[in-house]
């Protein structure tokens, strides 16, 4: 690899501040380049608050109107406590699972992921009424 890009070994990679993130870039290096060369490879500091990741941190404009509302608190209880979800609650099953909002809410987003990586949408099942 590094005979036929050897630019690829010049500039800095990066990961997050996680163990696990950390891990993972090293082996997908070390897979990339293979063990000798993974020793030439370049990690910038990572970041202990990743911008790129959860984006909508830095924005003052979310912290005022999301995150310290009590409109949006208000409005987020009103949806959990109104028959459209307690419907939805109904009818999402899942191995007859007592569900709560946030179970679903975790459900959903675990969906969201898994249509953004994978072609098979399994959990998403759950959701087609």
């Amino acid at each position: 690899m590094p005979l036929r890009f050897p630019n690829l070994l010049n500039q800095p990679y990066e990961s997050t501040n996680f163990l696990r993130t950390r891990v993972s870039a090293k082996q997908f290096a070390t897979g990339l380049f293979g063990q000798n060369d993974v020793k030439k490879v370049l990690f910038d500091e990572p970041l202990d608050k990743d911008p790129l990741l959860k984006f909508y941190k830095g924005c003052q404009k979310w912290r005022k109107d999301v995150k310290e509302s009590s409109l949006a608190s208000a409005e987020d209880q009103q949806f959990v406590e109104s028959q459209l979800t307690n419907v939805t609650l109904k009818k999402v099953y899942l191995e007859d699972l007592d569900l709560v909002t946030q179970d679903v809410k975790n459900v959903y987003t675990y969906c969201d992921f898994e249509t953004a990586w994978e072609k098979n949408k399994v959990l998403l099942k759950v959701f087609n009424f």
